[in-house]
């Protein structure tokens, strides 16, 4: 007597490389180009120094979002923000992105 269907494996065989992280890059960090700071990158650059920019909960969770004190809204920015990552110019810091002294020199240059 066989076993029902939802008990019986598939018959289609697994790979031994399934559900195996290949292609995960141990080595240092890597940089990437420094961007260009227009003025909507050094907006978002002072809205890092001043710590309005914070991990995304909820529907939000992997996003870094920007809770501005203005406005009373929240906007998502997750593409800048981890640009300026991969240059360097912020590192995260628990639920909080904060600026790098290079993200500080960037910064200032673009007053």
């Amino acid at each position: 007597m066989s076993l029902p269907a939802h008990l019986r494996k598939r018959a289609k065989a697994k790979s031994p490389f399934d559900g195996a992280a290949l292609g995960v890059y141990r080595g240092p960090e890597r940089l990437t180009e420094a961007p260009k700071v227009t003025t909507y990158r050094r907006s978002i650059l002072q809205a890092i120094a001043d710590g309005e920019v914070k991990a995304g909960q909820g529907q939000y969770t992997n996003a870094w979002r920007w809770h501005s004190d203005k406005s009373k809204q929240s906007t998502t920015i997750t593409k800048s923000v981890v640009q300026f990552i991969r240059c360097g110019w912020a590192r995260v810091v628990g639920s909080h992105v904060e600026l790098t002294p290079a993200g500080r020199s960037a910064l200032e240059s673009a007053a």
